[in-house]
């Protein structure tokens, strides 16, 4: 009788511990809106824009602000800007390392 009374008991521990042992983690990404401006002061985001932007977003009409979406370190970044602002971003100097393809599909043969 004692060896079923410990049976059971450990039994209902581990189905016990068994439905305390799912994952629970809600699958929500970090969303974060800055400017231009803003997302200049890191380096890592300016060149993952330079990867996955391309500039003819800038070609749609817009009253005031253009849009766009980066993902950097497992976060969607919400980048907004002025037609001014865009346009001296692409303007300025964009040096990617050897063999890394922008959103354009031009590849950097440019050796620093």
């Amino acid at each position: 009788m004692k060896t079923l009374k410990f049976a059971l008991i450990a039994a209902f521990i581990s189905l016990a511990l068994v439905g305390y042992s799912t994952d629970n983690k809600t699958n929500t990404s970090l969303t974060l809106k800055i400017s231009v401006k803003k997302a200049l002061e890191e380096r890592g985001l300016v060149r993952q824009m330079y990867i996955q932007l391309d500039e003819s977003f800038l070609n749609s009409e817009s009253t005031r602000y253009y849009f766009a979406r980066v993902t950097f370190r497992d976060r969607l970044y919400v980048i907004y800007g002025t037609h001014e602002d865009w346009v001296s971003f692409f303007l300025m100097d964009n040096h990617l390392p050897l063999g890394v393809k922008s959103a354009t599909g031009n590849e950097n043969r440019i050796i620093n």
